[in-house]
């Protein structure tokens, strides 16, 4: 498992780069925030990596987040979703609203991203709901009532960075920032920013 490779940035696409590692040219097909993220051709950059391997092809998938990565590796569990089809779904809506999409059976939602039908958005629901609902219900973190202490949308926020696969003290980190800027923002707000900052 390549887990993330580190070099120059030699080439870079909407959804490809190609980093030069130590005098080897990889090529990774990235999420479109992840190569909006990265910085400039001839940049130092490190880019999270999921090798994907069949026999007939060897791939690299490129991601800006280790939440990226972790919805990545979990959509492909799915009958149907390929790699790429996974790729497109990462590039076609950012990760808080696609855990809601599937927490909130939102078919209609789902179909509106790139390469889901209606059948692949209901087979989506049924594989990954359980599974996302055991790390964290985002549906009732992500709500706006008035009436939650500061400190426990605060909690809600950094359990669901943590169901993402950010680590404690960064998610800690994040979310106190952004707290301290805004005592009365909201859990999905809290998430929406700690993640431009993580």
């Amino acid at each position: 498992m390549i887990s993330f490779l580190r070099g120059t940035l030699i080439e870079k696409q909407p959804t490809r780069l190609i980093i030069d590692v130590q005098g080897v040219g990889y090529e990774i097909l990235a999420t479109i925030p992840c190569t909006e993220q990265i910085g400039d051709i001839g940049d130092n950059v490190t880019v999270l990596t999921h090798l994907h391997v069949r026999e007939d092809i060897i791939q690299l998938f490129g991601f800006g987040s280790q939440a990226e990565r972790s919805f990545f590796q979990q959509l492909i569990t799915s009958p149907g979703i390929g790699p790429k089809k996974a790729l497109g779904i990462l590039s076609s809506a950012n990760i808080v609203d696609l855990y809601q999409y599937i927490l909130e059976e939102n078919v209609t939602a789902l179909t509106s991203l790139s390469g889901i039908g209606k059948k692949t958005a209901q087979r989506l629901v049924v594989d990954l709901k359980e599974k996302l609902t055991t790390h964290l219900d985002l549906s009732a973190a992500a709500g706006t009532e008035k009436g939650v202490p500061a400190m426990g949308r605060a909690d809600e926020a950094i359990m669901a960075l943590l169901s993402l696969g950010y680590p404690r003290a960064a998610a800690q980190k994040a979310v106190q920032n952004i707290t301290a800027e805004n005592a009365s923002a909201t859990v999905e707000e809290i998430i929406k920013q700690a993640l431009k900052q993580l």
